[in-house]
């Protein structure tokens, strides 16, 4: 495999695995009483399935017109909900209550500039076949006055919120060792590593956008 193919594969996957997990533990908050983590946790597993509709456009269905709607449906519907509550609806694990409007929002942001006519291609070679990478969808952002200003933001946080991640799951881990009341499902450390990985591929996919 030649070129940056095998990262957007890796990401790709371990994506795929991060909606898996998110999938499995949005089931006990659609059954509890109040549902007050549904929010956070179903845009979290749109976000996990969006990065592996970008990193892997081969195994994605669906147009970028149709992810755009249904993240700003998403943000729209997160923004509604901020009023009603400090911490409950946003129950996810993933840090501030405005992590996940921003998310929405740094998706849109990728789908529209895939989206962009741009010039030819980079296309990497694959055995037999080629494998179009998904950040060569775009129109090269960094082009513009705003555009470039927006990704290195965009980039920027989500590099320190997957570090803040990481912390987060090391601290758990040191509870847990020593002895210290059980962490809860928003702290657990496997949501921690999960949000490590999506903003490490959410970092990625900005840089490859500034290349």
């Amino acid at each position: 495999m030649a070129g940056s193919a095998w990262p957007d594969i890796l990401f790709g996957v371990l994506s795929g695995f991060v909606a898996l997990y998110t999938a499995v533990r949005l089931v006990p908050a659609l059954r509890s009483p109040d549902r007050a983590g549904v929010p956070g946790h179903v845009t979290h597993l749109l976000m996990a399935a969006g990065m592996v509709a970008m990193f892997l456009p081969a195994v994605d269905p669906l147009p970028n017109l149709v992810w755009i709607v249904l993240f700003v449906v998403s943000g729209a519907w997160l923004i509604t909900a901020l009023p009603r509550s400090a911490d409950g609806v946003f129950a996810s694990g993933q840090g501030h209550r405005l992590h996940p409007v921003i998310g929405c929002a740094a998706m849109v942001y990728m789908f529209l500039t895939m989206g962009t006519p741009a010039p030819p291609p980079a296309v990497t070679a694959m055995g037999a076949g080629s494998v179009v990478l998904a950040h060569d969808h775009g129109g090269g952002a960094s082009g513009g006055v705003i555009l470039g200003p927006l990704t290195v933001a965009f980039a920027l946080y989500f590099l320190a919120h997957a570090v803040w991640s990481a912390r987060r799951a090391m601290q758990v881990r040191s509870v847990a060792s020593s002895g210290g009341p059980a962490p809860s499902l928003s702290a657990s450390r496997p949501a921690a590593a999960a949000d490590v990985v999506m903003g490490a591929g959410m970092v990625y996919m900005f840089a490859m956008m500034l290349g």
